[in-house]
């Protein structure tokens, strides 16, 4: 997403690229909102990818370190990796809110 950014984020706005992601992926209401020249798209599936009506949730699972972000009334969170590291998460959808969580070695 950072290689394919058309203006790149401020330090105003937020120094931490996972909270630039979740208010991109927010304000685009997209999982992948890439320009058609870094990311084809496949039309008749495209419609799998959009976030409307705005979820209450939105994982974002990757290799990077675990992180918990809400934006406007969204929680997202990246998890982390269990094979890796050891690291998962406990989301609680009463509450809407995420543990961080890791086992010892």
């Amino acid at each position: 997403m950072r290689r394919s950014c058309l203006i790149p984020p401020t330090t105003e706005e937020t120094s931490d690229p996972f909270e630039h992601l979740v208010a991109t992926i927010t304000h685009q209401s997209h999982l992948c909102p890439l320009p058609l020249t870094v990311q084809p798209i496949i039309w008749n599936y495209d419609h799998c990818l959009r976030l409307y009506p705005t979820p209450d949730m939105i994982v974002l699972a990757d290799k990077s370190e675990q992180k918990a972000f809400k934006y406007t009334g969204i929680t997202c969170f990246n998890p982390g990796s269990f094979a890796n590291d050891s690291t998962f998460a406990a989301y609680r959808p009463c509450t809407k809110e995420v543990e961080l969580s890791a086992l010892e070695s």
